[in-house]
């Protein structure tokens, strides 16, 4: 089964951009009661490499169409710095959803953002999504289950 993912987005000056995205008005029947003020996350990429330093890549996050989707246009518009901090849910032995992963960007900074509505007749149940795609001065990865941590920053270090 897959992950549940949700990210909470807070601008420079907007303040919390995720703030009621998981509610009925936002969502729709996608609703997410218990996360009312985090964007519920479908797909997100990240990946790092090493030559001479370590080379990160920008940060992809697929998420529908929602209340911040506009606050989104605004962010990459105005270069609006961005704190993100996205939380990874699997189920416990006992059933019950736990945040077992996070991961933190911070200094962050919108460099595309692209909306896809699918096809509405060859794609009659697909909804529309959007992803948004961040570059970042650093990230912390943390294991919260098995008490481990790391960070990085994206800037030019040779080692």
């Amino acid at each position: 089964m897959a992950q549940q993912i949700y990210m909470t987005l807070t601008g420079e000056k907007q303040g919390l951009i995720s703030q009621r995205c998981g509610t009925y008005d936002s969502m729709g029947n996608k609703y997410q009661s218990l996360h009312r003020d985090e964007i519920f996350v479908l797909a997100l990429s990240h990946s790092t490499h090493r030559d001479k330093n370590i080379c990160h890549q920008p940060l992809s996050v697929t998420k529908i169409i929602d209340k911040s989707s506009p606050l989104s246009g605004i962010a990459i518009s105005n270069n609006e710095k961005l704190q993100v901090n996205i939380s990874f849910l699997r189920t416990d032995i006992t059933g019950v959803n736990t945040k077992y992963y996070s991961m933190e960007l911070r200094d962050a900074y919108l460099v595309d953002v692209s909306v896809n509505f699918p096809h509405s007749i060859d794609h009659n149940g697909a909804e529309a999504e959007e992803t948004l795609i961040f570059t970042f001065k650093s990230i912390t990865w943390r294991h919260h289950q098995a008490g481990t941590a790391g960070y990085s920053f994206w800037q030019d270090t040779v080692m």
